[in-house]
């Protein structure tokens, strides 16, 4: 029983990190969100830095964790607001409560 558990939350947990696979159209995501895996990183670096690319102005690489994209396709988004350049916000996640709280669907900008 307790290895079946193990086993079952190992599974969940790793589902978990990899659940960015694809984004949502329409919603709001933090860069870290797009970065916490290996596969994810392979995958999402180069699409989040064509993004920061094509922003106006462009929008420094070094700040590709602490930016706020908008999902455009599950496999693209665009740059909505680079949190540290306005008030020095950092992006928060979408359980925070400054973007919702447990049952909030978009990450935002936040102090």
């Amino acid at each position: 029983m307790q290895v079946t558990t193990f086993a079952i939350l190992t599974a969940a947990l790793a589902g978990n990190a990899l659940a960015i696979g694809d984004c949502v159209p329409g919603r709001f995501y933090c860069g870290f969100t797009f970065l916490d895996s290996q596969t994810n990183i392979a995958r999402w670096r180069p699409i989040l830095e064509g993004a920061l690319d094509a922003a106006h102005p462009p929008v420094s690489h070094s700040l590709i964790s602490d930016v706020l994209y908008i999902c455009q396709t599950p496999t693209s988004v665009i740059v909505d607001e680079a949190c540290p350049l306005f008030d020095n916000k950092r992006c928060q996640p979408k359980e925070s409560t400054l973007c919702g709280g447990p049952n909030g669907v978009n990450a935002c900008c936040a102090k």
